[in-house]
């Protein structure tokens, strides 16, 4: 990881710890107890989807491609903060978890929209072939992921409180 890289995303992790720290957050939170217990005292907006990646402030600055996603989530949800909707955004990012097969990570692939999730094509980045979804997760490589302070939970996904 450069220190470009580094000074990026301590900035925009740092920007988007700011914004989960609003008091409105705590407040938007009640909102939505209370409208999901029917007993909402307005209508909630939330906005779900915008056009973010033809707007300027999308452009990653991110020179390690690795890297990338994590910037693309961080600028996102700082816009998304700025469109002052009803969403609530929790003080943590979640990490994908590492999964093997044999002794080689892997990258796994659907095979169609409806399966599940678990199930799908894994394609072996040693081999380059396609075979049945049998990887497990590997909690190591998935906290080590996530960094110090990271917990592994049993949907394959690390998360990281920003503080």
């Amino acid at each position: 990881m450069s220190a470009s890289d580094l000074t990026i995303l301590r900035d925009l992790a740092k920007q988007y710890a700011d914004a989960c720290r609003k008091p409105v957050q705590q407040a938007r939170r009640t909102l939505w107890r209370r409208h999901n217990s029917l007993k909402g005292e307005r209508p909630l907006i939330y906005v779900r989807a915008f056009a973010f990646h033809e707007m300027p402030q999308a452009k990653c600055l991110c020179e390690d491609k690795f890297l990338r996603p994590y910037e693309q989530f961080f600028r996102s949800h700082l816009f998304w903060d700025s469109l002052d909707d009803d969403s609530i955004f929790e003080p943590w990012v979640t990490v994908q978890a590492a999964h093997t097969c044999g002794a080689s990570p892997c990258r796994r692939s659907q095979t169609s929209p409806s399966a599940p999730s678990r199930s799908g094509v894994t394609t072996c980045s040693a081999t380059g072939r396609a075979r049945r979804t049998w990887s497990a997760t590997d909690s190591i490589p998935t906290a080590s992921a996530a960094s110090s302070g990271a917990t592994c939970n049993s949907a394959g996904t690390a998360t990281r409180t920003l503080h």
